[in-house]
């Protein structure tokens, strides 16, 4: 990956004239970090790095050379369809392409040109769409040119190091392991994060995959890694590249609020409509409660944001509006409950506004019902007595 990340960069410098090689100099000869230093020199290490940005053919072969690529035509279709999906959306405005590489870990990345890779291990814990939602951050690092503008900044901030404290071995070795994190997308800031997570979901939202996904996704990796990210005065010894993963599943979850237009909301393991707890989720097979949960308030929040609420209604155990199943319950009885739940939810705000008494009138009296009451049989004694005093 160096030999072609030097052979990109020497192109872009001698193609801007901004780089002078001697006839009988080899360009073999010229180390990396001499010709970044000297591109820094003139102002041309940004040049030099577009220009590779723009090679999509040559980053993919350099990438899948390097991290290889799954042999299995299903996962590579799979990872192929959810970006032709995510592109369609019209927001991505460059174009990418996508591999499967073998590897078990949990990660993709997106590096250079547009070349997006998923792990192997990533797909085979999360459905199409977390999955969908991993991508759109990928993609919104491309949109932002993350690398590009990473790479530049960070060499430029190295060689100016190793400049100053004239080791000329130690800052080529600093540049070379700079370009090569950025080009495997391991050092974006903060920032670049949680920039990609907003533009990540708006690509979600405007394509056919579920919004409670980016949720969903963040929450599968706080419990698969825990919730990594230090605090406190650590943060200025080692800060974060990553936000947390807790955070990250709040922010994505006040999303999902205002995607629906403020009525639906997911707190933990319970999805609310209009304030109403409608269902609190469990556990199945591979999804945790909290994420049965953002996946079903996900697909309410679509069809608030879509105008499509129907009243709910039950087929075996699973909820259904209209054509859509938003949840499925251990229990027909269960299910039953959120129908019921849901239906509450859903009604006119006027049938929830708590009735005021009723002001006393003759209308409000109890009709006669023929029985004696104990008002009755004193108003008796009282006319008894008194007919006996006037009598005697």
């Amino acid at each position: 990956m160096m030999k072609s990340l030097l052979r990109w960069t020497m192109t872009g410098l001698l193609a801007s004239g901004m780089l002078a090689v001697p006839a009988a100099t080899e360009v073999q000869a010229v180390s990396w970090g001499n010709i970044l230093r000297g591109a820094i020199n003139v102002g041309s290490t940004h040049a030099a790095v577009d220009a590779m940005d723009r090679d999509q053919d040559g980053m993919l072969r350099e990438t899948q050379a390097r991290t290889g690529v799954y042999q299995n035509e299903a996962y590579q279709q799979r990872a192929k369809t959810i970006m032709q999906h995510l592109q369609a959306t019209g927001i991505p405005q460059r174009q990418y392409v996508i591999y499967v590489n073998p590897s078990d870990d949990i990660n993709a990345f997106c590096t250079l040109a547009g070349v997006v890779s998923v792990n192997k291990g990533l797909m085979d814990i999360m459905d199409d769409d977390c999955l969908a939602f991993v991508l759109a951050h990928e993609v919104s690092h491309g949109e932002h040119r993350d690398s590009v503008n990473g790479i530049t900044k960070k060499v430029a901030l190295a060689n100016a190091a190793g400049v100053a404290l004239g080791n000329t071995s130690a800052a080529e070795a600093l540049v070379a392991n700079i370009a090569l994190q950025y080009v495997n997308n391991e050092v974006f800031t903060m920032g670049q994060e949680k920039n990609a997570d907003k533009l990540g979901f708006a690509i979600l939202a405007a394509s056919p995959y579920n919004v409670g996904g980016a949720a969903a996704a963040m929450q599968s990796l706080l419990e698969y890694n825990g919730d990594r990210g230090a605090q406190g005065i650590v943060r200025i010894i080692a800060p974060n590249t990553h936000p947390r993963s807790s955070d990250r599943v709040t922010v994505a979850l006040d999303r999902l609020h205002e995607f629906s237009g403020g009525h639906v909301s997911v707190r933990g393991e319970t999805v609310l409509v209009n304030g109403h707890e409608v269902l609190t989720a469990a556990k199945a097979g591979r999804y945790s409660a909290a994420m049965r949960a953002q996946l079903a308030g996900g697909k309410l929040a679509r069809l608030f944001r879509d105008n499509t609420v129907t009243s709910p209604f039950l087929k075996g155990r699973t909820v259904i509006m209209g054509t859509t199943p938003v949840y499925t319950a251990a229990t027909a009885q269960e299910g039953q409950t959120i129908v019921t739940r849901l239906a509450t939810a859903l009604a006119p705000k006027a049938a929830k506004t708590p009735t005021k008494r009723p002001a006393a009138t003759t209308e409000n009296v109890p009709a006669d019902t023929g029985k004696t009451t104990a008002v009755d049989k004193t108003d008796d004694d009282i006319r008894d007595r008194v007919q006996a005093i006037l009598h005697k």
